[in-house]
């Protein structure tokens, strides 16, 4: 019987390591560095990056090319790319002219990143770091905050290298931020978007059903403070959640200049979509105005 299960766990590690590269070792950063994985000690290091590439290469990819018309052609943009799964994904499905442009506020995660596609033409990464009343990464997490920051409403996302863009990606990046932060964000995506393109952007949106499911706790949390005009559960760090009743995020997208085409509702409040536990919504430009 122990024979068997020492078998069974061979066969499972040799399965594991056939569908891991040495490219893959490369380009995928080490566990240590993802802040946002969980009990890291749990999983191998190969394990993280077949969860890592799995995610993005079979959830995310074909979600884009579903709901947002996304072509190996195509220029993305991923605000808020983290350790650069998405730029993984890219790297192996985007061919020229279709190109990857990652964006994030840690520096350490970037730098890395650079690094390891400096090869590959069809993914970029840059970043710029926040301040620190911006950086609930930090607080939560009780670390020294970056060096040569700015305000978060002065951070320029695009330079002129970037071409006009197909699709505007984030996840888990409104989530974290305040209103008059966002509008500013959404009116920088507007003005870079090709003709034809979208956002895609996740939310945490209370809408009635929203509350329903909040007042029977059974919501993944609770948000009970509001702060800035976001529903959140901190007060010491409220930018480590924020949530926002469903009528004032349509009122974001149409003040920088888009209409809301679609909302895809996640299982955070008791529903789901095919990709995240967040309400995933797609936004087109406003051609009324």
């Amino acid at each position: 019987m122990k024979e068997m299960a020492t078998n069974k766990q061979k066969t499972a590690q040799y399965n594991l390591e056939m569908k891991i590269s040495e490219e893959d070792r490369m380009l995928i950063p080490p566990k240590s560095m993802d802040y946002n994985f969980g009990d890291i000690s749990k999983v191998s290091q190969d394990e993280y990056i077949l969860k890592y590439k799995s995610y993005a290469c079979l959830n995310i990819i074909p979600f884009l090319e579903e709901h947002a018309g996304l072509k190996t052609t195509s220029t993305l943009f991923d605000h808020g790319c983290g350790l650069g799964a998405l730029g993984y994904a890219c790297g192996k499905y985007l061919l020229r002219p279709g190109e990857y442009f990652g964006f994030d506020i840690r520096e350490k995660s970037i730098r890395w990143l650079q690094n390891a596609y400096k090869n590959i033409p069809t993914v970029n990464f840059n970043f710029q770091t926040v301040d620190a009343e911006h950086d609930y990464i930090a607080l939560e997490h009780k670390k020294e905050g970056q060096k040569n920051t700015k305000p978060l409403n002065e951070i320029k996302y695009f330079n002129e290298s970037i071409p006009p863009l197909d699709i505007i990606w984030n996840h888990s990046v409104f989530t974290h931020m305040f209103p008059d932060d966002i509008i500013q964000t959404l009116r920088q995506f507007r003005d870079k978007l090709a003709p034809g393109g979208c956002l895609v952007n996740t939310w945490l949106m209370v809408d009635e059903y929203a509350k329903y499911v909040l007042r029977c706790g059974l919501a993944d949390r609770e948000l009970p403070h509001v702060v800035q005009g976001a529903l959140t559960y901190s007060l010491k760090n409220p930018l480590i959640c924020t949530a926002y009743p469903e009528g004032d995020v349509i009122g974001f997208y149409k003040k920088a200049g888009f209409a809301v085409k679609k909302i895809l509702k996640g299982s955070w409040a008791g529903r789901g979509n095919s990709l995240t536990s967040q309400d995933v919504l797609i936004a087109v430009p406003d051609k009324s105005r």
